[in-house]
């Protein structure tokens, strides 16, 4: 078959245009000299004009024909590129700003737009906050001995940098038999984890000693609790410590929590029956009753082993080296802001 000539196609464009209302028009405007230009583009588009009514013709309104077909120059004001930014503004100027900056380059609480008298709004990113747990508070009764046991953590922050500290320790007899004091500042490095930087000193039974602290703490994957602290001490003293806890819900407010912790030394340190390697592992599990969320009776039970050069140590002290304990205490915190 052999190509459609461009002539048919204007003549029929044409034909069917002068059948339209005031389609006469419309053809008569087929024979312009403008329409020899591209007279399929011109038919076409004065035979969809024709479905609006004939437009008039181009030697009546004269002053018209330079609109036919012209594009419209609109203000450069109104023109917008794809991601809304003016295409005439400096590279600087079409660079996102900074999330944590106020538009136009206003201040919360500062310009034309501060209310004298009246206290801004506080986002929970902007607002410090302050929490004091206490994890464990707690009577725990061997077969040889009964003891008190502590461990109270807290902090003061905001979501991203935090000032920390821990009190752990167990009192015997009247009198502290060893406690652990931390003093930590933290920041977070991704979502769930901060890393802590501080110092630790222990007291109790021996001399005291003083430790730099670094660790890693947070939330892992499947919500498990963990702490995980290096330590360096003078006389090239060090020391790691891992702690790991989950909380199992049996009902919304009945709570089975497992918990190990583990604790190495670099060094042998006699006067406080430390020895270096692997010293002591602390394994057990608290069955807690949340009456409230800030209060918590418990009970559980705990094993705990001294192993290597510490065992020998403490064996030496007149104490075992394993023992179970059965425990009962109470959970508690609050916080503030």
């Amino acid at each position: 078959m052999s190509p459609c000539p461009r002539g048919a196609i204007v003549a029929f464009l044409g034909v069917a245009a002068a059948t339209a209302p005031g389609g006469l028009a419309v053809a008569e405007d087929l024979r312009r000299p403008d329409a020899r230009g591209d007279p399929v583009a011109v038919a076409v588009a004065d035979a969809q004009h024709g479905e609006h009514g004939a437009r008039p013709a181009a030697d009546d309104h004269p002053d018209h024909e330079a609109d036919w077909g012209t594009a419209v120059d609109h203000p450069a004001s109104h023109r917008t590129s794809s991601s809304g930014g003016d295409p005439g503004a400096t590279p600087a100027e079409q660079e996102p700003r900074d999330t944590n900056a106020y538009s136009g380059g206003y201040r919360r609480g500062v310009g034309a737009y501060a209310l004298p008298g009246i206290v801004p709004l506080r986002l929970a990113d902007q607002t410090w906050f302050g929490s004091v747990l206490g994890d464990r508070f707690e009577q725990s009764w061997t077969d040889a001995r009964s003891f008190t046991a502590l461990d109270v953590v807290g902090w003061y922050g905001g979501n991203r940098n935090r000032a920390w500290f821990q009190v752990d320790g167990e009192q015997d007899s009247g009198s502290v038999d060893d406690a652990r004091l931390e003093l930590l500042w933290g920041r977070s490095v991704r979502p769930f984890w901060d890393t802590v930087a501080g110092v630790r000193r222990d007291v109790g039974e021996g001399p005291e000693r003083t430790w730099l602290a670094l660790g890693l703490q947070g939330l892992a994957p499947y919500r498990f609790d963990v702490q995980a602290t290096a330590y360096l001490g003078d006389s090239g003293r060090s020391a790691l410590r891992l702690e790991v806890e989950y909380d199992l819900r049996i009902t919304q407010r009945l709570i089975l929590q497992p918990r190990v912790e583990a604790t190495a030394f670099g060094e042998d340190d006699p006067e406080r029956r430390r020895g270096s390697g692997l010293a002591s592992v602390e394994s057990g599990a608290r069955l807690r009753y949340e009456f409230t969320r800030e209060f918590a009776p418990y009970i559980g039970i705990d094993w705990v082993g001294k192993f290597g050069d510490t065992a020998d140590l403490v064996r030496g002290a007149g104490e075992p080296a394993r023992e179970t304990r059965y425990i009962a205490g109470l959970r508690w915190f609050f916080d503030w802001h």
